[in-house]
């Protein structure tokens, strides 16, 4: 009994904590749930659809210079500890549908990451679109030289397993699988298993 009362509590709360939220932007949709520890900044950038839960810990930062940093879609879960940020002129995160991201994944959406509906992305996951200059024939500090931003791309039904990490400019195809422990440097054809480092292609999934 005490564990169903428990439970029924830690439901309500997450309810009234993401009505909280949602009372101060119109683009907060009022069914939206959050967990205790769960932060937003930039509130008025962020646009969230029906049914979206932010699990503990979660920190959304979507300061980008465009009217919505961070669009997440109707039937998204967010899982505890992950970090989503974009800034800048082309800073922007967009979530499909339905999909899901796994516990403490990073998404740095500075060039624009745009994920699809019915996708999964595994936990402990890194997507960053930017990068740094790493000219050596410079007397400047990588840290100093120019970022360049071209953006990511990962298309529906798509699934990232646990500790990848997808660089800036890559695009993975609709129905694809990157392996758990991937780099992806590369685009990803649509139906297609990728593993390693870099990732390269093992076979289709093609029905």
């Amino acid at each position: 009994m005490a564990d169903y009362m428990l439970r029924a509590t830690d439901s309500l709360s997450r309810r009234v904590r993401g009505r909280l939220y949602a009372s101060f932007s119109p683009h907060l949709h009022r069914s939206l749930r959050i967990d205790r520890g769960t932060r937003i900044r930039s509130l008025h950038k962020l646009k969230v659809g029906v049914n979206v839960w932010f699990k503990e810990g979660v920190l959304i930062n979507a300061r980008s210079d465009r009217e919505f940093g961070i669009e997440i879609g109707d039937d998204v879960t967010i899982r505890s500890y992950s970090y989503l940020d974009c800034y800048g002129a082309n800073g922007r995160i967009a979530i499909g549908a339905r999909t899901g991201i796994g516990q403490s994944v990073y998404i740095g959406g500075n060039g624009g990451v745009i994920i699809g509906n019915d996708v999964m992305i595994s936990g402990h996951t890194y997507i960053v679109a930017a990068t740094h200059g790493f000219d050596p024939s410079i007397s400047i500090p990588y840290a100093k030289q120019p970022e360049t931003r071209v953006g990511i791309c990962i298309e529906d039904g798509a699934w990232v397993a646990a500790n990848c990490v997808v660089v800036d400019g890559v695009t993975v195809g609709a129905g694809s699988v990157v392996a758990a422990g991937a780099v992806v440097t590369r685009d990803v054809p649509e139906r297609t298993l990728v593993a390693g480092v870099p990732a390269r292609p093992v076979r289709s999934l093609a029905r």
